[in-house]
């Protein structure tokens, strides 16, 4: 039963975190949903372009190629789309970390560059096919993979040389020049690389930035300029959690309302800012009262709430009988200081707004009979 605990209990974890998590951690969240976004936007990238050149290799097979560079055709999609399965469905999206797009272009260049060696080698239609996956490393923003993804095609071009030379084949005609214009489309892939990188980190650093200031300005709006406790624009959020935490533990939260009922006489004895100073060590007070799941707000001019999770009327009129104790003696140097408090505990399935209410109306009650045992 809620009565049984100790109003000294443990902070609740769940709780806590909930208000402190969102100002800490939006930054880095929308960094992590920035990254996520754009390896979703890569990995849809890559299938586009690994079953589509399976496609149009075998579109080209059958309807362009000569018999000659059929087989070699037929067998580069084969390989292409079964290698793209087990990439895009077995391995684990973990394995190869930041080099992961960097693995799946250069397991694509060798696929290409087997094709080349299929269909003729250094005389081969096909050899343009080789800068596809500079094209597609574009995506990963580093000029220095590409350039080592062009070492590794350039490798390959070279074994096949070194074998046409081996076995006396004729020099293939604009063999170089087209060599020549692929290293062109690689260098401009890799400035583009470059480019597109750098872009994404400001980007990404923008839109963590922005994450950063909503969250500021939200605190800002919501937090009370004075005291530095929340304001009745954070109250529905955090009733909203007391009341998911009562439906879920089975332990009611109580709403403790209280008035500062000597501020006007501060302020006309010792001016306002003095009626400030009050208000600000009675919200110091509060925070050392309260446990550090529990909440306090300022509501109005003179007017605070405490919500106590699983805590029971008994319990949340302790705490605000010591509050107010506290409270009182700290502020004799202003001369008596007069708190008026209501207590209202949630009841089974009460909404979080009909528990203030009732706080308020006990705290109006209080007031009234205060004044008429006063007159």
């Amino acid at each position: 039963m809620a009565s049984d605990r100790s109003h000294n209990a443990p902070v609740h974890p769940d709780l806590t975190d909930a208000v402190t998590a969102p100002s800490e951690q939006a930054g880095s969240v929308e960094r992590a949903r920035a990254e996520q976004h754009y390896r979703q936007a890569v990995r849809r990238a890559g299938l586009a372009v690994v079953f589509g050149i399976a496609g149009v290799f075998v579109i080209e097979a059958l309807l362009g190629a000569t018999s000659a560079d059929r087989p070699g055709l037929l067998v580069t999609a084969a390989l292409a789309a079964t290698i793209g399965i087990i990439w895009f469905a077995f391995v684990p999206r973990s394995w190869f970390g930041d080099l992961r797009v960097f693995v799946a272009a250069a397991v694509s260049e060798l696929v290409l560059l087997a094709m080349v060696a299929m269909t003729g080698g250094l005389h081969s239609f096909y050899t343009g096919y080789l800068v596809v996956p500079a094209v597609v490393l574009i995506l990963a923003g580093s000029a220095r993979q590409i350039l080592a993804l062009w070492a590794l095609a350039v490798a390959g071009i070279a074994v096949m040389a070194l074998r046409s030379a081996l076995v006396g084949e004729a020099h293939p005609e604009g063999a170089f020049s087209r060599l020549l214009l692929l290293g062109m489309c690689v260098a401009t892939c890799a400035a583009v690389a470059l480019a597109t990188g750098r872009q994404r980190v400001v980007t990404t650093e923008r839109a963590a930035g922005l994450a950063d200031e909503s969250v500021a300005v939200r605190s800002m709006a919501m937090t009370d300029a004075l005291t530095n406790l929340p304001n009745r624009r954070a109250l529905p959020e955090h009733l909203a959690r007391f009341v998911a935490d009562a439906a879920r533990t089975g332990l009611p939260f109580s709403v403790v309302a209280i008035d500062v009922d000597g501020l006007k006489a501060v302020n006309d004895s010792f001016g306002h800012d003095a009626g400030d100073q009050l208000l600000r060590s009675f919200a110091k007070a509060i925070h050392e009262a309260i446990r550090g799941s529990d909440v306090g707000l300022r509501v109005g001019g003179d007017e605070f709430l405490i919500l106590l999770p699983r805590t029971s009327q008994v319990l949340a009129k302790g705490v605000a009988e010591r509050l107010i104790e506290t409270a009182s003696m700290s502020r004799s140097e202003l001369g008596p200081t007069r708190f008026s408090y209501g207590i209202a505990t949630q009841g089974a399935d009460e909404r979080g707004e009909s528990v203030v209410s009732r706080a308020d109306a006990a705290l109006g009650a209080a007031k009234r009979e205060r004044t008429e045992a006063s007159s």
